[in-house]
Formats: structure tokens, C-alpha cells, sequence
């Protein structure tokens, strides 16, 4: 995460959220973040590379001499655009956010819609998935997450992984990349 800390080094938060330019650095934050969690649940070491130029995949995660190819999604709030909150903020390195004291329960339908946005894409050979919640909501359930994942047809991917704050989940399992059960927590600062 230091390098990607690096990368953005500079830039105005509006310019990394806003402009897509710079998508390379929220795929690279998502595989940065998925490559810990998934690292310490395995107890081996994960690496990942960032696909820049090419349109496919997002990122690559390399684990015990095998690479794995992802794409890379982000759900957002209903009615919320990335970046909207960073329209006219100059300020540079990471956000603070603050937890609501009082949460809406989770709504699943944005993470339906961005899996069949994804699946739409119809790719040549069947990538993970890794979808980062960038909203926020209270039971929020992987099974339910699961099932959405498969109305959404999530059967494009070879598995289907949730990023929610500091904690990864898979919702779609393959056996070439095994899964925790639930949620596990990624081990950050």
C-alpha cells in the first residue's frame, strides 16, 4: 500500500476520484487491498500487478507461481457519482471517513447492478471479480451478497470476491483460489 500511497503522492483527491485517468490507482488500491486480506488468510505471499495499458484485466493476482486475472468494480450509494464529495476538494493523501452513528440497512441492488455491468462484458475467458462495497449499510450479509451475485450472472466469473472496508468475502468460490469462510478481516493500520 506504500506504493500505491506513492503513486498518488500529489494528486488532488478530486483528480484521482474524478477523473479517469487515474482508474489505474482504484484498481490498484482494490488489488492492493484484496492481495492483503487474501495473503493473511492463506498465510503465503500475494503480489499483484496492475494492467496499465491494457483494457484486460484490471490487475493480476500472483499467488505460489500462479497468476490469476481480475477485474475490478466498485458499488456506490444510490443516486451517488464517484467523486462528488471530492468535486472542488484540492487536498491530497488519504480520506477520513466517519461512521454514521446510525446505518440504513445495506442495499444489495447496487452490487447486482455493478456484477451485471461486469458480466455484460463477456470476456474471452472467465476472470475473478473483486467488488469493492464503497457504500455503507448495516447487515450486510455475504450470503445475501452470494445470491445477488448469481442473479446478476455472476456465473461470467470463476469466483466473485467482496472488499468492504477492511474486510474481504468471496461470494462465488472456485477451487483454484479457496476462499475463507464469511468475512475475514485484512490486516491494516
Amino acid at each position: 500500500m506504500q506504493l500505491f500511497e506513492r503513486a498518488r503522492a500529489g494528486l488532488a483527491r478530486k483528480e484521482i476520484y474524478r477523473n479517469p485517468k487515474y482508474q489505474y490507482l482504484k484498481d490498484a488500491w482494490q488489488g492492493g487491498m484484496f492481495a492483503l486480506g487474501y495473503q493473511e488468510h492463506r498465510r503465503q505471499l500475494a503480489e499483484v500487478r496492475i494492467c496499465v495499458p491494457e483494457q484486460f484485466p484490471d490487475f493480476q493476482l500472483r499467488v505460489a507461481e500462479q497468476a490469476f486475472d481480475f477485474e475490478a468494480t466498485i458499488v456506490l450509494q444510490k443516486g451517488r457519482r464517484m467523486g462528488d464529495e471530492f468535486r472542488e476538494d484540492k487536498a491530497t493523501g488519504p480520506v477520513q471517513r466517519e461512521k454514521p452513528e446510525e446505518l440504513e440497512p445495506f442495499d444489495l441492488e447496487g452490487a447486482t447492478a455493478a456484477i451485471a455491468k461486469k458480466a455484460r462484458k463477456h470476456y474471452g475467458s472467465r476472470p475473478h471479480l473483486c467488488v469493492y462495497l464503497n457504500t455503507q449499510g448495516r447487515n450486510v450479509l455475504l450470503s445475501d451478497l452470494a445470491s445477488k451475485a448469481q442473479e446478476a450472472d455472476g456465473n461470467q466469473f470463476e469466483s466473485i470476491w467482496f472488499l468492504s472496508d477492511h474486510y474481504i468475502g468471496c461470494g462465488k468460490q472456485s477451487s483454484i483460489l479457496p476462499a475463507p469462510e464469511g468475512w475475514f478481516r485484512i490486516p491494516i493500520k
